[in-house]
């Protein structure tokens, strides 16, 4: 596993592999569960793309830490800062549960082949999470800004998890283990299951930016076996009331509700028929479990959100039944089998009079009432002379209404886009209920029939503007989070990108379509544009941490390895101390590619406001050339090494390609546009630099790297950063 430097494209990765995952026809294929499926799946990427995020946002932290540690006097600057410095501590302890959760459910459902995997997301996790617990006991104490109780609460709650782990010396699903420790240890750690964990996670899916209801029920599963462990021993008190198995029931019914859904939107309705009756199944155990005791909030709460879940299932389950059903009755008239017509009438009607459901919702509740209606249609027309073709008009009449009132309400939904103001305070809750009418209409319209034209080309406009209203959601959510925690905006910028780029693909997969093209259009690129500009700003801000922290202190450490006597192991000590420039070279690719994507976007998409594309053509050039001259460092400190060593043709080839990579960053200078004199000021030492390598190669018997100040070398390459 790699740290990748580019979040943009971690983020869209992570959402590419969890869709993918989700819309996989069958994800218990092969007997296993949904969590092994899972594990089996997708577990490197969602490891790996939050142990990078957790990574960015630490790099990103120590820059504000720094410049906070920097701001002496009290002031509206340092404020902001320390309020940014919170935010992001959030995000990391939130991202350390996120974590935890999934190392624990690797453990339980992965054979030890994926231990690196594992190890890799401990090492990071715990080295992130001590740095910022030791600022936090730093800032807490120095500062009048002080930490929300919310943060101090979940700080305390993951040390005494850890230090509970530590005691019954838990790895996941060492279960023997876990039968040695004490009962009040198990205790505790169950409630962290039930509350910390349960609580931080709901407010993540709900206000954060990520959501899997396969985590939450495996982590309920684990807590709600420790409550059974406990149970195990005879003399063991009573503690208190336990709802971890039932809370796990309740999110086990939501995704296969969920997973439900997608079948039936895909239109695979015999699937889709399978996953809801396990919905309805499962939430019937919640009712089991819970009896008539509802003497706390959180089990009316449970009872409440299991009645919403078995309600909404058994109206899809009738449903689902009803459309198979009618099915089978087409394929015979359409195969002139009209024999048989009233046993499938008979099966209408039963299933109608017999399913109790209590669901009242747009659309979807007329499905059973129009199937009502037809099965009298079709009796009163078999008492007649009834043809198919006669049969089939009396079909297609009674589903006509349904099927024009789908079209009518998507075209006024497209209208209502075309106007949308995304900046009005209410946006989110207008956003929320647009949702809330492209589901359902595009739920119905998946159930109807296949004999309906409009069907498919309906369901595809649906689908267009579902993601659509989704990405404009993420758009609002990401400015709540400018100037607070910027890997929490990026990530928001890029899933409201990537919702676009899913929207303007079905939409150019259309080829008529009434929908509102140009505000299609303008998403897909302005979300793109704003993510990748995020992106780096968030990678410049990095560097410049990086630059202090690591480029100037390695090279610190280098030079004197050079001057050393110790030639012989002078090149292998030089290059075990280049790991901090290996990346901050990784971080300068990724903003060059990042600089030339932009602009590649912008010529094919054109121009999106409020953005200095000059800027970003800057970036490009001067990412380039800080890589250039990094690279030209090394180099002039070889032929320092070659020199001594009396290598003197070695010495000078080092020089050359120092002198030659100062010529190339001298014309990456050029192609800057308005970069104002403090780059010109560098330009005119780079070049400086350029002379002093080709007259050193030009006489390397007598060269020394005294020669050069190196002091003033490496400013150069300070303010080049400072500059970007």
């Amino acid at each position: 596993m790699e740290l990748d430097p580019n979040l943009f494209e971690v983020i869209m990765d992570l959402e590419r592999t969890k869709s993918n995952f989700m819309n996989m026809r069958n994800i218990r294929g092969r007997g296993k569960s949904i969590e092994e499926m899972w594990s089996d799946r997708i577990l490197d990427t969602v490891m790996n793309s939050l142990i990078s995020l957790a990574y960015g946002n630490h790099l990103l932290f120590n820059r504000y830490r720094d410049e906070y540690e920097q701001v002496v006097e009290e002031s509206n600057h340092k404020r902001e800062l320390a309020r940014r410095l919170v935010a992001m501590v959030h995000f990391s302890l939130r991202l350390k549960l996120l974590i935890h959760g999934y190392r624990d459910l690797v453990s339980h459902h992965v054979d030890l082949t994926r231990e690196s995997t594992v190890a890799f997301a401990t090492y990071h996790t715990e080295k992130i999470y001590s740095d910022i617990f030791d600022f936090y006991l730093g800032f807490i104490h120095k500062s009048n800004y002080m930490f929300s109780t919310e943060v101090i609460a979940l700080i305390r709650e993951i040390e005494r998890f850890n230090s509970n782990r530590r005691t019954l010396k838990i790895s996941g699903s060492e279960n023997e283990e876990i039968r040695q420790g004490t009962n009040e240890v198990k205790h505790e750690l169950a409630m962290y299951y039930e509350t910390t964990f349960l609580r931080e996670l709901e407010l993540s899916f709900n206000t954060f930016w990520y959501l899997d209801d396969v985590l939450l029920v495996s982590m309920l599963n684990n807590g709600d076996k420790l409550w059974e462990d406990i149970a195990k021993d005879k003399d063991a008190p009573i503690l208190e009331d336990r709802l971890l198995g039932i809370q796990q029931r309740y999110y086990q019914a939501r995704l296969e509700q969920t997973i439900g859904l997608k079948r039936i939107n895909a239109g695979d309705l015999e699937e889709a028929a399978i996953e809801i009756k396990k919905s309805v199944g499962t939430v019937e155990g919640i009712f089991s479990k819970l009896g008539l005791d509802y003497s706390s909030d959180r089990r009316r709460q449970i009872h409440r959100l299991g009645q919403q879940i078995h309600n909404s299932s058994k109206l899809y389950e009738l449903i689902l039944e009803l459309t198979k059903i009618h099915e089978q009755l087409i394929k015979e008239v359409e195969a002139g089998n009209l024999a048989d017509i009233a046993i499938y009438l008979d099966q209408l009607h039963k299933q109608i009079d017999n399913h109790d459901y209590s669901f009242d919702q747009e659309y979807l509740s007329n499905l059973p009432t129009l199937y009502d209606n037809l099965e009298n249609r079709l009796r009163l027309l078999l008492e007649t002379d009834p043809t198919p073709v006669k049969i089939l008009e009396q079909v297609d009449d009674l589903f006509e209404n349904l099927e024009r009132r789908l079209i009518t309400a998507t075209d006024q939904i497209s209208v209502i886009f075309s106007d949308f103001d995304a900046s009005s305070s209410a946006s989110i809750t207008q956003i929320d209920s647009i949702l809330a009418q492209c589901r359902t209409l595009k739920i119905v319209n998946s159930l109807l029939p296949k004999r309906v034209p409009s069907k498919l080309h309906n369901n595809n406009r649906l689908s267009v503007l579902i993601y659509l209203a989704l990405s404009i959601r993420q758009d609002i959510i990401a400015i709540d989070w400018q100037n607070r925690s910027p890997v929490q905006e990026l990530i928001h910028r890029t899933k409201a990108h990537y919702l676009a780029d899913a929207a303007y693909f079905a939409y150019n997969n259309l080829k008529t379509a009434n929908l509102p093209d140009a505000k299609i259009k303008a998403q897909y690129a302005g979300t793109f544009a704003q993510s990748q500009l995020l992106q780096i700003r968030n990678n410049v801000t990095v560097l410049q941490y990086m630059v202090n922290k690591d480029v100037i202190t390695t090279f610190d450490a280098i030079l004197p390895i050079a001057l050393s006597p110790e030639k012989e192991w002078t090149i292998y000590a030089i290059h075990r101390r280049l790991e901090p420039l290996d990346r901050f070279e990784k971080y300068l690719k990724s903003l060059a590619r990042s600089s030339l994507i932009m602009r590649e976007h912008k010529q094919i998409h054109g121009t999106v406001k409020d953005i200095d594309w000059q800027e970003i053509e800057n970036l490009e050039h001067i990412s380039k050339a800080i890589l250039a001259y990094m690279t030209a460092l090394l180099h002039v400190i070889e032929g320092t090494f070659h020199a001594s060593q009396a290598n003197f043709q070695d010495a000078a080839i080092s020089l050359t390609e120092a002198k030659e990579l100062g010529y190339e960053i001298g014309s990456l200078l050029l192609k800057t546009k308005n970069g104002g004199e403090s780059l010109e000021t560098v330009g005119n030492l780079i070049y400086n630099f350029a002379t002093f390598c080709r007259e050193a190669a030009a006489n390397p018997q007598t060269f020394h790297i005294q020669q050069l100040p190196f002091v003033g070398a490496l400013k150069v390459l300070k303010d080049f950063v400072f500059e970007m």
